[in-house]
């Protein structure tokens, strides 16, 4: 029997790139999932978005930068691909604003 892998996000394009987390080893995301979050953002429901992060915290959970927590990790990881500081920043901004924690 062959082991079968399941098309997805490759766990290593997922890094914070503050705190440098990466998804648990674990951790399995879905090619869907970037496109689902950025729908998500794009309705501004907050109880499904606060859904969605409650689930992506057994996933990706965010680590400690410069002493304390990480400014982003609001964020989820699939928000996370291949981004700046500065664009995680500005996104969990908005993130707090849609949830009502800003």
């Amino acid at each position: 029997m062959y082991d079968v892998v399941l098309p997805g996000v490759p766990t290593d394009l997922i890094q914070c790139p503050l705190c440098r987390q990466r998804p648990l080893p674990r951790a399995r995301y879905g090619t869907n999932e970037p496109r689902r979050w950025q729908k998500l953002l794009e309705e501004r429901n907050p109880e499904t978005i606060n859904a969605y992060l409650v689930e992506d915290r057994s996933r990706f959970q965010h680590g400690d930068y410069n002493g304390g927590p990480c400014p982003v990790r609001i964020l989820p990881g699939p928000s996370l691909i291949r981004i700046a500081g500065v664009d995680a920043r500005t996104q969990a901004e908005e993130l707090m604003r849609i949830l009502g924690l800003a």
